[in-house]
């Protein structure tokens, strides 16, 4: 599991995990998974500037 994993590596390195346009009527690794393709001009910019302020 995602969770169980990042938890394990969190326990030695500061991390940051978060879901972004991951929102969709099918599970992550079903074939009909349609991730929000609005996020792929946002993202970029949102990371940019909050790790800018970190």
């Amino acid at each position: 599991m995602t969770g169980e994993d990042f938890g394990y590596f969190t326990e030695r390195l500061p991390a940051l995990m978060f879901w972004a346009g991951a929102g969709s009527d099918y599970g992550l690794h079903h074939a009909k998974l349609a991730p929000d393709e609005r996020l792929l001009s946002f993202m970029p910019k949102f990371l940019y500037e909050y790790f800018k302020q970190r």
